[in-house]
């Protein structure tokens, strides 16, 4: 039997129909399947792809059609501003599919900071704000980058080899602590 979620529950905002049941199902399912296949892409060291070097032909094919794009959205400045984001983050995401991931949730936290900071007059809550997101934005770097190092240090202090806490092997993109930290000098440049 199905009984949906605290969030779910029958209330005046949620309409409790079957075709909500039906649509509310599936939609968690699929969910719960993204966020298991994120986990099984993210822990998989092998790239999908061949990398595309800056000096492959890959990358010249690439950053042709991008400046014939671009030039050809000549004076729509905020069209040719997503044409760079958008062929950033596939660039970003040729060699493993979980990169983009990491630059969107670095993205997702420097601009909502970013709203947040410039948005507020509030000095109390901007200063809330500002620690909350540096400590976010450093968290992710930290996990990304620190957790195997934490793992096989205790290990090695416990003596623990056959029964110690196995190793992650998470993928590090390339360049994440320059994003991190340029993310942090953003929010601290708005914050002032």
């Amino acid at each position: 039997m199905y009984h949906p979620p605290f969030f779910l529950k029958k209330n005046r905002f949620i309409p409790q129909s079957l075709l909500w049941q039906r649509i509310a199902i599936p939609v968690k399912n699929f969910l719960i399947s993204l966020f298991l296949t994120f986990l099984r892409v993210i822990s998989n060291p092998k790239p999908f792809v061949p990398f595309m070097l800056f000096n492959s032909i890959d990358f010249v094919y690439f950053g042709a059609i991008v400046f014939s794009l671009y030039w050809l959205l000549y004076n729509q400045s905020r069209i040719q501003n997503i044409l760079l984001l958008v062929a950033s983050y596939f660039f970003y995401g040729w060699m493993h599919l979980a990169f983009p991931i990491y630059l969107l949730v670095l993205t997702l936290i420097g601009y909502g900071s970013g709203w947040l900071l410039s948005s507020s007059k509030d000095a109390r809550k901007r200063k809330t704000a500002f620690i909350f997101s540096i400590i976010l934005a450093t968290a992710c770097l930290a996990v990304l980058k620190y957790t195997n190092f934490v793992i096989e240090t205790i290990n090695a202090l416990f003596n623990s080899k056959s029964h110690g806490i196995s190793a992650l092997h998470l993928l590090v993109p390339v360049g994440i602590s320059f994003y991190t930290f340029t993310t942090i000098g953003y929010i601290t440049d708005v914050y002032r």
